[in-house]
């Protein structure tokens, strides 16, 4: 008798172990006007383009409710995508989680640490967040050169604040599992990884969270954003124009003085500012030794070529679909520009147009 109760109880204890060796989440749904029978899917977020996402649970609404339950490595920037709905942000932990609200969009998510402190960041951004989108909208109709150059300086300074408020964040929370999701998040809407900004930051985070798969990606991005600087030869490019054919960046340097690489997608509004105001010096230069090479990064090569006839874009351009150009020279998002010289030195790096128009005058006279 005693045999078989010492047996129960290891078996008890063992399934404890287990237990706590395989924790779980419950995420609890109540939204009102869900639409009977909607699915629902919870995603891993990549941080990384081109990284497939996992799922992580998937249900079906019945009476406005629905529960997901799952398992995640440590608290995980998730996606919930319930259809008929933008995407919902959250962190998702291992614990019992409550998602309440009178819609997707004001929904709140009772039970996750993680998904309180992002709050209280989103808080900070909030009015950065907003100009951004109200200076987007005039944006939607073409604009004049002015209204671009005035975009351009006013996203600028937009992004310098909010990589202030996700350092101010990060410096604050530590311990905090979003504090490497935000500095990177935040990292995308500036030309240049602030290297700078961010690496005394991410050396006071804890083990724990430098350990986390976005403590991991933002020690990658510190280390791969230092890898073309002014004063470095920029590593060869070789790929397919428009139509088909093999052009090296060596073929562009032996037409001219100086070369503007520029990296670039259809899509990116940014981007075709730019090179709205860079085609008045091209125009202007090119004759004297000023040349481009656009390079970009768009995986719909229609739409690629389509923005180049819109644009009238008449300098060189090839394609980066695979990403593999953009991932030698240390790019993490587009816009970014390399100014070389002949022999391919890096000159100036992200210069902005007034700065781009004055080397070009000093280097090849007005």
């Amino acid at each position: 008798m005693k045999k078989r109760l010492l047996t129960i109880a290891v078996l008890l204890m063992g399934g404890g172990v287990y237990a706590q060796t395989n924790p779980s989440f419950v995420l609890t749904a109540k939204i009102k006007n869900l639409k009977e029978g909607a699915r629902v899917i919870l995603l891993n977020y990549k941080l990384s383009k081109g990284e497939k996402s996992d799922t992580l649970g998937s249900a079906i609404v019945h009476d406005g409710k629905f529960q997901l339950k799952g398992s995640v490595p440590g608290p995980t920037y998730a996606n919930l995508l319930i259809s008929g709905n933008l995407p919902y942000q959250l962190f998702v932990e291992n614990s019992k989680m409550e998602l309440v609200g009178d819609s997707v969009k004001s929904a709140n998510v009772v039970g996750s640490k993680s998904q309180t402190d992002y709050i209280v960041f989103k808080k900070m951004v909030a009015p950065i967040e907003e100009e951004i989108l109200a200076m987007s909208k005039p944006l939607a109709k073409k604009p004049t050169n002015e209204e671009r150059e005035q975009f351009i300086n006013k996203a600028e300074a937009l992004a310098a604040n909010r990589v202030e408020q996700a350092c101010s964040f990060a410096t604050q929370h530590p311990t905090s599992f979003v504090s490497p999701v935000v500095l990177i998040t935040t990292a995308q809407y500036k030309l240049d990884f602030p290297v700078d900004a961010y690496l005394p930051i991410y050396n006071k985070l804890s083990d724990a969270v430098k350990r986390s798969y976005a403590g991991k990606l933002l020690k990658y991005r510190l280390d791969n954003a230092k890898m073309v600087r002014e004063g470095d030869m920029a590593p060869a490019i070789s790929a397919k124009t428009p139509d088909g054919k093999d052009l090296s960046l060596a073929e562009v340097l032996n037409e001219g003085k100086l070369t503007l690489i520029d990296f670039w997608a259809s899509w990116c509004g940014p981007c075709r500012a730019y090179g709205a105001e860079v085609r008045e010096l091209y125009a202007k230069y090119n004759s004297k030794g000023f040349n481009v090479l656009g390079v970009s990064v768009d995986t719909n090569l229609e739409q690629w070529k389509k923005a180049i006839a819109e644009d009238r874009t008449e300098w060189h351009h090839v394609s980066d679909a695979n990403l593999k150009i953009k991932k030698v020279y240390g790019i993490l998002a587009v816009p970014a520009t390399f100014l070389v010289d002949a022999k391919g030195k890096v000159i100036a790096k992200n210069p902005k147009v007034e700065e781009l128009e004055q080397i070009l005058a000093k280097e090849l006279g007005e």
